[in-house]
């Protein structure tokens, strides 16, 4: 089992059921709130958490280009390459 985590597609395999856990649960927790009357959740804070998320994505997705921009740089302006034949 552990294999299919660690494989060469392992990450995605990890997204691909962890997300949907863990949106399940805060549906769930959401839902619950709402019938008990609890009021865990209230506008403000969902929106908040939303634009948080976003940022955080929107500086990973900055952070990413900056970095292969830095690489491609840095791999056009190369002192040296080398040859590889098979």
């Amino acid at each position: 089992m552990m294999d299919y985590f660690m494989g060469e597609d392992g990450l995605e395999n990890v997204y691909a059921w962890s997300i949907p856990v863990h949106a399940t649960v805060i549906l769930a927790e959401m839902i619950y709130s709402h019938i008990s009357e609890a009021k865990l959740y209230n506008g403000k804070d969902v929106a908040t958490s939303i634009y948080l998320a976003l940022m955080n994505f929107g500086l990973d997705l900055v952070m990413k280009v900056f970095a292969m921009g830095v690489m491609f740089f840095f791999y056009n302006h190369r002192l040296f390459s080398w040859d590889f034949t098979v």
